[in-house]
């Protein structure tokens, strides 16, 4: 095991001088993440070197040996270095136009949500008490017909934060993203997430997170693991964590009902039981729905709050036990929820964009229209990339059902 250690540190540092040689910034920041990551450990054993017999000091020390993080790592930096020399040759927000006066805008990512197992949406067990209370009330805003554009994380993110969607035919490569967007218009742009943030499942959308200015990373596991060592609910107490400004966007993504659902709640939060698949992603739907009043309370709390808009990256169907396997599909998969509160500040100034939202909320969308959407909510508009058919704020916003896809356009969405 040390030799091969040795042998992996060895080449490391040779691919560390030939980096330096080739991108001296890159491996400026490349410095900072050595330091960052020598105390990087994987949070289940499952995933450890070698097993737990050697005890616990020893088996720390050798979790610290594992290089798969310093991997994704090294991959995440230089394709958001690439991603930011390509935007800035690409000239697309060049002339970025801002309607709004700043405020704090929140941008919340469920995971494996599935409204036909929400109450707020007419499921029958009374798992969502807090969305079914704000739905009714005029700052709030359901809407009934989101789905997904992919049953998959990274095909679903992927175009939901950034311009490139199901019906633009946009090269993901070249494909603005959210934070991008946000920060050309001069906000300050944070990232918390309780997911896995080096591993193959998410480098993707790390390499997009990874342009935030501020970051905070509950999970510290690496690889491909849907392991966490924590609750979302820590995600509140992180909010406390970043620097707040009166011009910002916030993301904060959730590990949600991801397989497996048990483990995505404390005990207290089993009301529904655990002997089926089902029960126990109620209680995750449960967890999550107070989650989320949470971080509400939290942020609306701040002066400059302006808007919070949630939606999940896909669904799970527990039920049938397909999760969100494309290669099952059923249409439950793409079933997702979204809403969007305001502050009353906001719904005053902003009195026709709101009422707009409102006419929509049963209006067919899919979520790789995310993108526009959180760009219209934050008075930002880009005139090589604005789509008005795409803007679900907007009048000219086309709600034919017939137009919409999943599947990246290989599947017609479930109208209901």
């Amino acid at each position: 095991l040390v030799t091969l250690h040795d042998r992996l540190q060895r080449r490391f540092h040779i691919e560390y001088l030939v980096l330096m040689s080739l991108r001296r910034k890159l491996v400026q920041r490349l410095k900072k993440l050595l330091k960052a990551l020598s105390s990087a450990h994987i949070g289940n054993e499952r995933h450890a070197l070698i097993p737990s017999r050697r005890g616990g000091a020893k088996l720390a020390e050798l979790r610290q040996q594992r290089h798969g993080h310093i991997v994704h790592a090294i991959i995440i930096q230089i394709l958001e270095h690439i991603r930011r020399t390509a935007l800035a040759a690409s000239g697309q927000l060049a002339k970025i136009r801002v309607s709004e006066g700043g405020g704090i805008y929140v941008l919340v990512i469920g995971e494996s949500h599935n409204r036909d197992y929400m109450s707020a949406y007419g499921y029958a067990k009374e798992n969502t008490p807090w969305l079914s209370q704000m739905k009714n009330k005029e700052n709030c805003i359901l809407f009934t017909r989101g789905c997904s554009c992919h049953t998959q994380t990274i095909p679903a993110l992927s175009c939901a934060l950034t311009a490139k969607n199901q019906y633009n035919g946009a090269q993901l490569s070249e494909a603005v993203s959210v934070l991008e967007a946000a920060e050309a218009a001069g906000y300050e742009t944070a990232w918390l997430s309780n997911q896995v943030k080096y591993g193959m499942w998410d480098t993707p959308v790390s390499v997009i997170a990874s342009s935030a200015k501020q970051q905070v990373w509950l999970n510290e596991c690496t690889g491909n693991t849907s392991f966490t060592s924590v609750y979302d609910g820590e995600l509140v107490s992180a909010l406390g964590k970043i620097k707040i400004k009166n011009k910002m966007l916030i993301v904060v993504h959730l590990m949600g009902s991801h397989i497996d659902y048990d483990r995505r709640c404390p005990k207290e939060y089993a009301k529904f039981g655990t002997e089926t698949d089902e029960a126990a992603y109620c209680n995750s739907v449960l967890y999550t729905d107070a989650v989320l009043k949470g971080i509400y309370e939290k942020v609306s709390s701040l002066p400059d709050f302006k808007a919070m808009l949630y939606f999940s990256d896909h669904a799970s169907v527990p039920k049938q036990k397909l999760d969100h396997d494309s290669a099952r599909f059923v249409s439950s998969m793409t079933h997702i929820p979204m809403f969007v509160c305001f502050s009353k500040k906001y719904a005053a100034a902003q009195s026709e964009k709101v009422a707009q939202l409102r006419r929509a909320a049963d209006s067919c969308f899919t979520n790789d229209l995310i993108f526009n959407l959180q760009l219209a909510l934050m008075g930002i508009e880009i005139p090589l990339l604005y789509e008005k058919e795409n803007d679900l704020a907007s009048k000219a916003y086309n709600a034919d059902p017939d137009r919409f896809r999943t599947s990246y356009g290989e599947r017609k969405i479930d109208k209901r």
